[in-house]
Order: C-alpha cells, then structure tokens, then sequence
C-alpha cells in the first residue's frame, strides 16, 4: 500500500487540470459506509433531498468506479483506502482529532487520566476501526459510577455523512490542490481528512482558503483551459475568489465569475446547472438560458485577467450565454425536469466523452450524440438523492492533453 500512496510518477505527461476536458488520470473518491445510516435517519438535516437505500447506494458507488477503471482507464483512489495506508502511529495522531472524550460531568480528580486513556484505546484499535472514527466523529460523554467497571457513557456520532460528494472540499487549480472552506457546518471536517489524504498522497495543497467570508466548494469550480468558471452563489463567496486570485494560485489567465442570484439547494453549484464537455461545447439548464434579464435565473459574469500586479477586473455583468457565444462555445439545453435528474451533473473524462447519469431522455442522449459525445451512463438512483450525481462524486487531481 506504501508505494500506491505516490501516484504521480505512475502518470507520464499528466499533470494538474488546466481543462476539464482533458483526459482524467487520476481520481480521487469516497466509497460511502456504515456512516452514510446517519444521514438517511433524517435527509434533511443531513444535506440530503430524499431517503436513500444505504446498501444500494454504496453498491451503485462501488459500479461507478469499476465503470471509470474500465471504460474511462482512470486509476481511482479512494479516501478510505489512503487513510488505511498510512502509518499506524501517524493515523492514530490524526484519529484522535476525530474523537472526543466529553468530560464536562466529571470532577477535576476522575478527569486525570481520560486523555490518556483515548489515547490507550486508539493505538489499540486496528487501521479499519481508526477509520470509522474519523467517519463517524463519535463524542462519548463521560459520567463516573460507583460499581461494575466505574464508567458511564452515552455515545453520540456526528459522521460525516456528505464525504462521497469528493468534489466539493477542494479545487485542483493548474498550480495545484487548493483546501476548501465549506459553507455547511455539517461539511467542514471533511477539508481536514481531504488535506490529510492529499499529503499522504505527496500532493501537498499550495493553499488553504481561510478568509472571513472565505466560503468555495469545488462543485463551483471549472477549469476551461486558458479560463477557469467560477460559480459564485450559495456556497461560494466572492471573498473566496478575490482570496485564491491574492494568493496567485488559481493558475489561469482569465477567471470568469458566474453569478448565480437564485441561490437555491437544487442548484447549489455551477455544476448543477453548466458543465463542459470539450473547449467547444456545454451544457446548461434551459430555463436559464432562456431567462429574462430581469430574472434571479439569468447569468451574468464578471471577467478577471492577470496582469503584472495580479487579477484585475475587465467586464462586469455580462451576460453568460453572450461570454459563451464569443468564445465559440455551443451549449446545449438541458429541460429543467432533467436538470433535477443530473442532466448537466456529468464528469467529463476526455473530449467529448463524459460519464452520466442513467435515466436522461432521447432528446439529451441524441443532441450529446449528435456533437459527438461518447458518453456511459451509469445508475445512481440513490446517490442523486443526496443532491449530487457523477461530476460531485469524483475530484480529478491529475489529467493529461490529449
């Protein structure tokens, strides 16, 4: 497991994306587990849109990554397996983040010797146990008794029920992997495991968003070459953008900032509503593309370029489909009834050859078809109730030019 842990060298002339139509390499991803329970006991707390079948979705996980090995030839690494390769001491030091020993009903003299003994338990524990408690995030509050073994416990987990959506704690920049700051509070731990698996993996982050204000998820996030999109809306913030562009690691010419007014769950990211296919082509809602101008679904986009002294502004509110249109782009409209299927939530591994979701009607699958897009569809009945699809599940760190 040690060697696997340093994929890079094993990916001649990949690098990190300047494009999402580039061909993918190397994807990292989370196989939900027993942690994934938690969130279906009430969907709604747990940032899901419905109830899932646990086992089902984990299955349906599990095909979605043999389909990327086989049809797409990408290595797929995933967090729970970079996580049982590591040292034993060193995951031990890293769990013990996760678990805490609430000792506020005890007096000061039964306190001594609680944290020590946490940490007598985790180095006891096996990599696979390690690991279900950085998932799970378990708080055992602690009450003294007077018989039987003196100890008292009432275990709460607070797990991290989101971590399949492997897209959203980070952005890879052509500079390299940028750590996200989440928006949910129910999702901010999981920068912590993403950083960790990123080190362990010899792809050190060149930043981590920390700003006051400093909200991005990495569904807003799409590198076009000599553009990178940037969705700004419900979970991604200006100060993020203004933030990444100071700290000159977002690695392209031009950002183009999309403004989303509608800030709505079902369309949280840019990726629930636009993507890319090839530097020619996308997809994007119709009911955006055809709104008024006086309408919180009409885009528009401010325009950054990099100078001598950094990014500065050149267009303001100008209208996305119009941005679109200059650059040679054809976009395809996708009805909002498949929009909410994941019509536009595809993950583009090459040009022009995208893995969907299944269940998209004849007139997408002919119109994809008719400019040329391979694509395999693959069922997610029950992953696309956690309000995500193929594009939020994965994070690319490594694509080649083809």
């Amino acid at each position: 497991m040690e060697a696997s842990l340093q994929p890079r060298g094993r990916h001649e002339g990949a690098a990190f994306p300047e494009a999402e139509y580039h061909k993918a390499c190397l994807i990292l991803m989370h196989t939900p587990g027993e942690e994934l329970f938690n969130g279906i006991l009430h969907p709604a707390a747990a940032l899901f849109e419905d109830c899932m079948d646990m086992d089902s979705a984990i299955a349906e996980h599990e095909n979605y990554i043999a389909v990327l090995k086989r049809e797409a030839g990408a290595e797929v690494i995933t967090v729970r397996d970079v996580l049982k390769g590591t040292p034993h001491d060193e995951l031990v030091d890293f769990a013990s983040r996760f678990l805490t020993y609430d000792k506020t009903e005890l007096s000061h003299d039964d306190r001594c010797g609680v944290d020590e003994y946490k940490l007598e338990v985790l180095r006891k524990m096996s990599q696979t146990d390690l690991v279900r408690v950085i998932l799970n995030r378990p708080v055992v509050h602690l009450r003294k008794m007077d018989r039987n073994t003196g100890w008292k416990a009432r275990i709460v987990h607070k797990p991290l029920v989101n971590m399949f959506f492997m897209r959203d704690q980070m952005i890879v920049t052509p500079c390299g992997p940028v750590v996200s700051k989440m928006y949910s509070p129910q999702r901010n731990r999981e920068a912590d495991i993403v950083e960790f698996c990123l080190r362990r993996l010899g792809m050190n982050p060149v930043h981590r968003l920390c700003g006051n204000g400093s909200f991005m998820e990495g569904g807003d996030y799409i590198p076009f070459g000599k553009f990178a999109f940037v969705g700004r809306g419900l979970r991604t913030t200006q100060e993020a953008v203004n933030e990444l562009m100071s700290a000159g690691v977002m690695g392209h010419d031009k950002v183009v900032v999309v403004k989303d007014s509608l800030c709505s769950q079902e369309q949280m990211h840019l990726d629930t509503y636009f993507n890319v296919a090839d530097e020619d082509l996308a997809v994007m809602d119709e009911d955006r593309m055809k709104a008024a101008k006086d309408s919180r679904l009409f885009l528009r986009a401010d325009l950054y370029e990099r100078g001598g002294g950094g990014y500065e502004r050149v267009g303001a509110n100008v209208p996305f489909m119009s941005f679109l249109a200059s650059c040679g782009v054809k976009v395809i409209a996708v009805k909002s009834a498949d929009r909410k299927r994941y019509g536009t939530n595809f993950l583009c591994v090459g040009r022009r050859r995208i893995m969907a979701v299944d269940g998209q009607p004849d007139y997408l699958r002919k119109a994809l078809d008719d400019c040329g897009v391979r694509a395999d569809y693959v069922r997610l009945d029950n992953l696309i109730k956690g309000y995500g699809a193929a594009h939020c599940m994965t994070q690319v760190l490594l694509r080649q030019k083809e």
